[in-house]
């Protein structure tokens, strides 16, 4: 029974260990053990992503506020690069995986190879799949734990140029009279993600230490800066008085990129280019 499934892998995913006490300074710690069970949600291969959404959903709170040994993180980290890697599979539960895979606090298989870091970058350079998707994969970049082996400045590159991309598809999608209105959330939840890639979402996110300024700010902080006046402009618009992104921002993300392009497109030597 499909309602009966989707409700036990929903409890599986919140099930609480140590409730949370603000006045005793207490956090709420996952129950660990669930992964174990979420995890077999995936061996079966044709298993609705409507079931798989909340399991995704469950193991990532599992790895965030749970105690997971890293062997459980691997294997969690393995299940979501392995979905992530179907195309075509619904947008929502991309952008889920992408999401889980920036919070599930390890990068390396046992190699050790950064196949998180690769999965992810990957998908933020693949021009096939959803703005939201690619978004949401610089975002997790973003979080993710990533050492000096990585090449920072290649995701920056990256994550501008998508920048790029989605201001001239954004311009373009405002020209029709008909879905300019509509796509107008589409637009600001995308370039929101952009930004949240580099800044904190939360006190909790600030903390942690989440974000490329707060963690590779030195690496980072010009294709922030230059990212930031086209991320501004979209979320402040309002229809019907739409306003399209100017050239001379156009112009100043082109010139960035101009500028800064990779001598190699690899993520870390042991992988292959991800352009």
């Amino acid at each position: 029974n499909f309602h009966v499934r989707l409700n036990v892998v929903m409890v599986l995913g919140n099930l609480v260990l140590v409730e949370e006490d603000n006045r005793a300074g207490v956090k709420e710690k996952a129950y660990t053990p669930a992964i174990e069970m979420l995890l077999k949600i995936f061996d079966d291969k044709s298993q609705l992503e409507a079931i798989k959404i909340p399991a995704v959903q469950g193991m990532e709170r599992i790895c965030i506020i749970g105690e997971p040994n890293r062997d459980q993180r691997l294997r969690v980290a393995e299940v979501l690069v392995d979905e992530l890697a179907n195309p075509a599979a619904n947008t929502w539960y991309q952008t889920r995986l992408a999401q889980a895979l920036g919070n599930v606090g390890i990068i390396h298989d046992r190699q050790p190879r950064p196949f998180v870091v690769q999965s992810l970058a990957t998908v933020l350079v693949d021009q096939k799949r959803d703005w939201q998707v690619r978004a949401q994969a610089a975002k997790a970049l973003g979080r993710a734990p990533l050492d000096g082996s990585i090449n920072v400045g290649l995701i920056s590159y990256a994550i501008v140029d998508l920048g790029l991309q989605g201001s001239n598809a954004y311009n373009q999608s405002i020209t029709n009279e008909s879905t300019a209105a509509a796509s107008v959330p589409y637009w600001k939840d995308f370039f929101i993600t952009l930004y949240f890639a580099f800044q904190p979402v939360n006190a909790a996110e600030r903390q942690a230490g989440r974000g490329f300024m707060l963690k590779n700010k030195n690496l980072t902080s010009e294709a922030y800066d230059t990212l930031l006046p086209v991320v501004r402009h979209v979320i402040h618009q309002e229809s019907p008085n739409l306003q399209a992104i100017a050239k001379e921002q156009l112009d100043a993300l082109a010139d960035w990129i101009g500028k800064n392009t990779p001598n190699d497109y690899r993520v870390a030597p042991t992988e292959p280019p991800i352009i």
